[in-house]
């Protein structure tokens, strides 16, 4: 059976935080899945399920290129949230030598 963490141990953690994946792994979650969008202003990629305004209102969200780290552990099941971030996404996990641990939807 793989448990999959929805956007994070996000009922006892802010959704799509890296502290909500952290705990999510540590309550034995093999899977996490997250939603990707872009700040249209900084063009950077963030997690949120929300859309994204602008600058000030991803402060508090984590950078899709750190959650990519979560993947040394657990499998990552990506969600792109807006058209036009597959390349963006894809040129940063290939990246990762656990590239073969996400899925992208």
């Amino acid at each position: 059976m793989l448990i999959i963490a929805h956007r994070g141990a996000s009922a006892l953690e802010k959704e799509n935080t890296l502290k909500a994946f952290e705990l999510a792994e540590e309550l034995g979650a093999r899977a996490v899945e997250t939603d990707v969008r872009r700040c249209p202003a900084c063009r950077k990629l963030f997690l949120s399920h929300d859309a994204i305004k602008s600058c000030g209102a991803h402060i508090f969200l984590a950078h899709f290129a750190d959650f990519l780290d979560f993947g040394k552990w657990m499998e990552l099941h990506i969600e792109l949230k807006e058209k036009g971030l597959l390349s963006d996404v894809l040129k940063l996990a290939r990246k990762e030598r656990f590239f073969h641990k996400m899925v992208f939807s």
